[in-house]
């Protein structure tokens, strides 16, 4: 089951009192099955956690059968200037082991050196040939500085990393964010991760061409206690490590 079909399942739950709403969505959701089997768009489906996500089984995600094959999963690492999520190396190394293929995230926080966040998240992981490129989570633009100096300091985090690892990270963030404060300041040459929930937009350009769609924050999976993000990856491949 990819996006279309889980969100077709959502929403006629969600809708069911609401006729007229539900048959808009439907219609939409239609178009959008349409048009993944006529273009030949082949999606990866995967999931992201963190220490939240509760104790994790991994042998059980792995095998899960309420969706699609999970082929990925991308873990956070690390947070600000110097914290790290306490389930990171468990998270990541059962993971791997159990046959998935692999990422690390870092939360970006907007009041905390850029420099020194981006040797944290460094310092903590250790990417591999065939693991996903490194990806930055960008959701707030903070307090302490202009929309102006956070680009500037997010490109510094982007450009450390980058050196280190001699590709481009991904850049995850939601819709409304990139299109707001990223979308046409250089930052359309990193692989982009977008988080759009909306039917609506599955047309929309930023929605089509990028590398990953999470499409949902309320995924369950076996082996997860909890609620987890569901995403869609239209070439795994490119997003990895070679």
């Amino acid at each position: 089951m990819n996006r279309v079909s889980y969100l077709m399942l959502n929403s006629i739950k969600f809708y069911s009192m609401k006729k007229t709403a539900f048959f808009f969505i439907f219609i939409v959701t239609i178009l959008w099955v349409c048009y993944v089997f006529y273009s030949g768009e082949s999606l990866a489906f995967g999931i992201d956690v963190s220490h939240n996500s509760g104790d994790i089984e991994w042998q059980k995600v792995k095998n899960q059968k309420q969706y699609a094959p999970i082929q990925f999963v991308v873990i956070r690492a690390t947070m600000g200037k110097d914290r790290k999520d306490k389930l990171f190396s468990e998270n990541f190394n059962e993971a791997k082991s159990n046959g998935l293929i692999v990422g690390a995230y870092h939360y970006y926080d907007p009041e905390e050196n850029s420099i020194v966040q981006a040797e944290n998240y460094l310092s903590t992981i250790s990417l591999k040939r065939g693991d996903i490129r490194p990806v930055l989570d960008i959701e707030d633009t903070g307090n302490l500085q202009t929309v102006e100096r956070l680009r500037e300091e997010l490109k510094k985090w982007l450009n450390i990393v980058e050196r280190e690892y001699r590709v481009k990270p991904i850049i995850y963030t939601s819709y409304n964010f990139y299109t707001q404060y990223l979308k046409d300041y250089e930052f359309d040459q990193y692989p982009l991760w977008i988080a759009s929930y909306s039917l609506i937009r599955r047309n929309d350009p930023i929605v089509l061409e990028s590398d990953i769609l999470q499409f949902s924050d309320e995924v369950r999976v076996d082996g997860i206690p909890e609620f987890v993000d569901g995403n869609d990856a239209k070439n795994l491949e490119k997003i990895r490590l070679w």
